[in-house]
């Protein structure tokens, strides 16, 4: 990561003061490495104006928000960075200016340009790159960019009722959690326990892209509905374009589809979510990309800081189930799937 101008580590008292609440709950140490880091966030839908939100409120160096896609009346209200009359405008640029107020002391800048063309050096600038609302062949070429430079990765998607995030930190992702303990005499001892993770690849891990069509899943994932819907909005967005209106009798067909090429029982298929208020490829509801942007905001606060185990490395979340749902998922394991309450 390119580190130009960056501040030194140590908080000054107006940025002590500012951050007071924060590092009280996660202390001095891990806001110094959130004010040294750089985020790139690429896609500026609903979701991306949350995480975004998220992280500069968490006080990191910069945020660069890149889109070259147009407002439109359907990203709002969710989309709540850009103005009513900026309908029309770059998202990026037209969601710089509330971005920026949310916080002085974080360099935020707006990237107009498609992700998609840009060279691979350019994401050197960033030690967390946050790919949001794209073509999962973009994601896949990006995490291989990001991989073969260590730079962190996310990926991450809303429809309809459902959302997810997909991670990549590295084969050697090193963190640590902190326990303290109150003893009987009054004193409290802290127990501190590094950690080393080891994440796969978006090629490796999921049936996603092009380059690993023949990926097998495993029977938890098989067993994730967001995911198997995830699926199934590649495969209509592949045969009918992005506008998400497809009849019902095309969904029932895709989803069979899905099941038939990866193996998924007919009874694990997700035909009850398929209605028109849960299932929309277009866009995520507002609600639903809050609680995806909040987790995201939490992950990249892991990461840059750090500070206590990151999802490893597939999370999903449903509102019509009320359900969040952490899988590892890699093709020559059988993953480990753990239900968390948000």
């Amino acid at each position: 990561m390119v580190a130009q101008d960056m501040p030194s580590e140590n908080l000054s008292a107006g940025e002590a003061k500012l951050y007071d609440r924060q590092l009280r709950l996660w202390g001095v140490e891990a806001q110094q490495k959130l004010r040294t880091t750089n985020v790139l966030i690429a896609g500026m839908s609903a979701i991306g104006a949350e995480v975004a939100k998220n992280i500069v409120l968490t006080g990191v160096y910069s945020v660069t928000i890149m889109d070259h896609r147009k407002l439109s009346k359907d990203d709002l209200p969710g989309q709540f960075l850009c103005p009513v009359d900026k309908i029309g405008e770059n998202r990026a640029s037209s969601s710089l200016n509330r971005l920026a107020a949310l916080n002085p002391n974080v360099k935020v800048s707006a990237d107009e340009r498609n992700v998609i063309g840009v060279e691979d050096i350019f994401f050197h600038n960033f030690g967390i790159v946050c790919l949001i609302d794209y073509p999962f062949e973009v994601a896949s070429k990006i995490d291989a960019a990001c991989t073969a430079n260590r730079i962190s990765f996310l990926a991450a998607d809303c429809f309809g009722s459902f959302g997810y995030m997909f991670s990549n930190l590295g084969e050697n992702f090193k963190c640590h959690t902190e326990n303290e303990t109150l003893q009987k005499d009054g004193t409290i001892t802290k127990d501190i326990k590094h950690h080393e993770v080891s994440f796969k690849t978006f090629d490796l891990c999921l049936p996603f892209s092009k380059n690993n069509e023949n990926c097998t899943l495993s029977k938890k994932a098989k067993q994730n509905k967001v995911l198997v819907l995830a699926l199934v909005k590649k495969l209509v967005q592949e045969k009918y374009g992005d506008s998400g209106s497809v009849d019902s009798e095309v969904l029932v067909d895709t989803v069979l589809e899905v099941g038939a090429k990866y193996g998924i029982e007919e009874n694990d298929l997700p035909f009850e979510l398929l209605c028109d208020a849960h299932f929309d490829q277009s866009k995520g509801i507002a609600e639903v990309c809050a609680v995806v942007g909040g987790v995201i905001g939490q992950e990249i606060i892991k990461i840059a800081s750090r500070n206590h185990l990151p999802f490893n490395n597939f999370f999903s979340y449903s509102a019509i189930e009320s359900n969040a749902t952490v899988i590892e998922l890699y093709s020559a394991i059988e993953s480990n799937a753990t239900v968390i309450e948000l």
